[in-house]
């Protein structure tokens, strides 16, 4: 998949227009004005579901194809879920001594089938409870929530979250049936918004690293 980007030349500041693979670290470019070659390191926290939310936000933005940028939203989401259940799986199993494969862990993501058991799961795995407890545990979170998704109900954060994100995208996807742009806008709201709890999920996981 091409994430589209859009930085500016260190030596010129002309802006770039372009894009790069999806799960790449980094990507170069030589400036169009005075043709000064360019690296674009990927920050560490700019993980694949982040990639695929910014690909939704362009389909809202600029193609305006509510359906893809509904799609994309939710895949953004799934990705996250499972990006950091992979790596927390290996990084905990390997500090037991346990010899994991990359395979054993797509197993084990492979029993999640339902949404809401993969927020649960990967919930409980990065910070001991679940997202709809992370959420009321912080004032920060719990303002963000209510401030940037007033749709959602906030006493059933992951079902919401599943009705308002999932269910548009199965209609999509099952039924054909596309979307509204007011769908689109809220999906990729509510994507944005779940992958930034879940990185902060991540950061806090980090500190009990011995």
């Amino acid at each position: 998949m091409n994430i589209p980007v859009n930085p500016t030349c260190r030596n010129c500041g002309e802006p770039y227009v372009g894009s790069f693979i999806g799960g790449e670290g980094g990507f170069d470019w030589n400036c169009a004005r005075c043709r000064q070659p360019n690296t674009a390191i990927l920050d560490l926290d700019f993980t694949i579901g982040f990639q695929i939310w910014q690909k939704a936000t362009y389909e809202l933005t600029q193609t305006k194809d509510a359906s893809m940028a509904v799609v994309l939203s939710a895949a953004a989401v799934d990705s996250g879920l499972s990006f950091f259940f992979q790596k927390w799986t290996s990084i905990d199993e390997s500090l037991r001594g346990n010899n994991i494969t990359d395979e054993d862990i797509e197993e084990l993501l492979l029993k999640l089938t339902r949404i809401t058991d993969k927020f649960k799961d990967v919930s409980k795995l990065l910070v001991g409870i679940t997202f709809q407890q992370f959420v009321e545990s912080s004032p920060e979170w719990q303002s963000a929530v209510a401030k940037m998704l007033p749709e959602l109900d906030t006493k059933s954060l992951v079902k919401s979250i599943e009705m308002n994100l999932f269910w548009p995208r199965n209609r999509i996807l099952h039924a054909g049936k596309p979307a509204t742009m007011a769908q689109a806008m809220l999906a990729v709201k509510i994507a944005r918004t779940c992958l930034d709890i879940l990185n902060a999920m991540d950061h806090e996981k980090r500190k009990t690293l011995p």
